[in-house]
């Protein structure tokens, strides 16, 4: 995997994320590739890539921090993974996946 490739999508989902999360303190971790299988931690999006960018994207998370970016975004504090909190994640996925993407074509 290339890094050109791959840097789009980390430093959108970062923009991203300080913007929906009110200026929340977020920290990057550091960045790997797997090529083993990996569990999914708790929540996952996966979003598929047609057209000129073909592929997928997941984003995974635990449901503790699926909950607290849904109640971030929708303005109120989420109790349960409902389908608001589903939507919020999946709406979250496209998009950091469509910035990323146009970020991609720029290259």
């Amino acid at each position: 995997m290339r890094v050109e490739y791959i840097n789009p999508f980390v430093e959108t989902s970062f923009q991203i994320l300080k913007e929906v999360l009110g200026g929340a303190d977020v920290k990057r971790g550091d960045l790997y590739l797997k090529s083993t299988a990996m569990p999914v931690m708790g929540v996952a999006a996966l979003v598929g890539l047609a057209g000129d960018v073909e592929g997928r994207v997941l984003f995974d998370m635990s449901f503790e921090t699926a909950l607290n970016i849904a109640s971030k975004m929708n303005g109120e504090t989420l109790t349960q993974f409902d389908d608001l909190a589903k939507a919020t994640i999946s709406e979250l996925a496209n998009l950091i996946t469509a910035q990323a993407v146009t970020k991609l074509h720029e290259l």
